[in-house]
């Protein structure tokens, strides 16, 4: 009798068991079927398996003087790096990845501030050719916050990649948004000429200003700044608004900003390959998508400027300046500079002396801001 209720209980525990739900699983986890554990598992992992592309000095066709080969090393910990960022990020890797992400290696890469002085900074982006270079300073970092710190260097560059033709970062929601604490932080630096730049960088963040003086270049490298610390779990000056406002849109590209970002890069290369016929039907599409934006424009501007046709260049020039005021993109930013160098050369070359020096006075209001 003993035995057979010691059976019986044992049976009701072993049955009790199966009917819990495990411990360990995850509530949103499906755990019913091996078809919906697959569909979890393609949903949460890295969307793109293959989706960096590591580019030797020879597949770049770059005459940067400090091109380098990579060693198995670093292409690892870049890899270990871009696959949790695409754990995180699936949506902003996705929409970027077209076909794959392209990242070069240099031995060092200087960025010139607002102050037009050259800093050496661990990785930079070419937006135009969709290239992310990775400087030597990348891999030298403390041991304890290597991962974290080289992530989100990887996560600023991520975003030039996805603000490709500064459809967001020359929006006027944006310029609204960051040009004042741009100035406050230009300001400082200039106020603290004999404070070493590393200094100031670190006092930046630790008072909670910003987050970094490089942040403060260009509205693009505010953009692509705020975006790296919000990932980072960071705050700064405005972080709260940044996060509600901006965030989102960039973790998780719409269908538009996806089409745009795919138009405009297939754009570039044609470009670059000069097939300047090819290219503006691309930056057509662009307008297509988002007629405020001003780089389309410029550069349509620039392929029948290839083509020497300069009346329709001007036509697109003068339609890119005032997409630029009226979106209020300061003379700051080179982009503004250099369309209305040419501007003034084409109105001057068409004849057109009285436009030519209305937008040469106007740029000549600009000055530079300058150590006091």
């Amino acid at each position: 009798m003993k035995n057979t209720c010691r059976l019986f209980l044992c049976i009701a525990i072993i049955l009790l068991l199966f009917a819990l739900p495990s411990q360990c699983s995850n509530s949103s986890h499906p755990t019913n079927s091996s078809n919906s554990e697959n569909e979890y598992l393609e949903k949460h992992l890295p969307l793109l398996k293959n989706f960096v592309t590591y580019l030797e000095p020879n597949d770049t066709n770059d005459p940067a003087a400090f091109q380098k080969p990579w060693s198995l090393d670093e292409r690892s910990f870049v890899s270990a790096c871009m696959e949790q960022i695409g754990a995180e990020a699936p949506n902003l890797v996705e929409a970027i990845a077209t076909p794959s992400i392209k990242i070069a290696r240099a031995t060092k890469i200087e960025s010139q501030d607002f102050q037009s002085s050259f800093k050496t900074i661990h990785a930079s982006t070419d937006r135009l050719t969709g290239t992310i270079w990775i400087a030597d300073t990348f891999f030298v970092k403390p041991e304890e916050t290597k991962i974290k710190e080289s992530k989100k260097d990887l996560v600023h560059e991520i975003i030039h990649l996805a603000d490709c033709g500064s459809q967001f970062s020359f929006s006027k929601e944006w310029v609204v948004f960051a040009e004042p604490k741009i100035g406050l932080v230009q300001k400082v630096v200039s106020q603290n000429p004999e404070r070493m730049h590393f200094e100031l960088d670190k006092e930046v963040k630790k008072n909670k200003i910003w987050p970094g003086i490089h942040a403060s270049s260009s509205l693009s490298e505010a953009l692509a700044g705020c975006f790296a610390a919000a990932f980072c779990g960071e705050t700064f000056c405005g972080s709260d608004e940044f996060r509600k406002i901006f965030y989102a849109h960039l973790l998780n590209p719409s269908h538009q900003r996806r089409s745009w970002i795919s138009h405009f890069r297939m754009g570039a290369h044609y470009f670059i390959d000069s097939e300047y016929d090819l290219a503006i039907m691309e930056f057509c599409k662009c307008k297509a998508i988002d007629r405020s934006a001003p780089m389309p424009e410029v550069y349509i501007a620039r392929c029948y400027l290839a083509e020497h046709k300069f009346e329709l260049a001007l036509q697109h020039l003068l339609v890119a300046r005032r997409l630029l005021d009226t979106a209020e993109i300061p003379l700051s930013e080179p982009t503004t500079q250099k369309t209305y160098k040419l501007l003034v050369e084409l109105l001057t070359k068409a004849n057109r002396t009285t436009e030519a020096q209305e937008v040469l006075s106007r740029f000549l209001e600009y000055k530079p801001v300058k150590s006091e």
